[in-house]
Parts: structure tokens; sequence; C-alpha cells
């Protein structure tokens, strides 16, 4: 929902003035020759089928779960192959059914941000900055994919 608070917090400064910076979440370097390199993004968004989801509002609705101590989000493939897999670390030694993990998402978010599937693993790999290593975690959907074939 667009709201002049929310609007506000995507300028530098009050909008909305066309010659102000927009905040994109777009990471970027400035050349030596004025220009600007992209180097990132500064969130974790996500673009799946056309649709922008944050990860992180999805982990957030799969932690309410009783049996999900810690969740997190990627997706595999591009285009309309992409795929959201979420990667949960149980609370006690059952996981949840991928079907009782749709129905929470599709109760808490948009459709386009229900997961396909549902991976239990013992503990998320972390990053040396303590973030969750989401490369590690496609490394295993890489491995798993290759041990299935």
């Amino acid at each position: 929902m667009r709201t002049l608070a929310t609007t506000k917090l995507c300028y530098w400064g009050q909008p909305p003035q066309r010659d102000q910076p927009y905040r994109t979440g777009d990471l970027v370097r400035l050349l030596a020759d004025g220009n600007y390199a992209y180097v990132g993004r500064c969130d974790q968004m996500l673009k799946v089928r056309g649709y922008r989801i944050e990860p992180g509002d999805i982990e957030t609705v799969l932690e309410q779960h009783p049996a999900i101590a810690k969740a997190a989000v990627l997706v595999t493939g591009t285009g309309l192959e992409a795929r959201m897999v979420a990667f949960v670390v149980c609370a006690n030694n059952a996981p949840p059914s991928l079907l009782e993990i749709k129905k929470l998402c599709s109760v808490h978010l948009l459709r386009s941000m229900i997961i396909d599937d549902i991976h239990a693993i013992c503990d998320l790999p972390i990053t040396r900055n303590g973030e969750i290593d989401r490369l590690a975690l496609s490394y295993l959907l890489q491995d798993e994919k290759r041990s299935t074939r």
C-alpha cells in the first residue's frame, strides 16, 4: 500500500521531487568516470514468476509453525521454471508436511509467496558475518539433484 510515509522512506529528502535520489535497494559503486557499476542488492529481494518477493516475509510465517525453529527461503530455476524452496530446522524430530506448510502460507501470504518445496536440515549454514549462507543452501540443492539422477 502506498502512503506518504512509505514513499518518504524511499527518497532522500522530501518526495516527490524528481531530482532526488530514490532508494531502490540496489547497491552500486561510483566509478572514476562518474558512472555507476551495479554491485548487487542491499536486501534479499527475489523475483519469482514476475513477482518481487522478500524471503524474510515467508521465513517469518514459516517460523510461526510450532515444528519449525528456523527457516530460510531461496529460489531455484529461472522464469517459469522458478521454484521457491524452504529449508527448515525442526523444533522437534518430526518435520511438518509440505501440505501443512502450504496451508499455513496460504493463510498469511499472497499466492505468489507460497513455497513449492521444503527440506528439513539439521541447522542452517551461517556466514562469517552471522547471516544465513544462502549460497551453501543452493549447493545443498545442487548436490541433492545430482544424487537423485
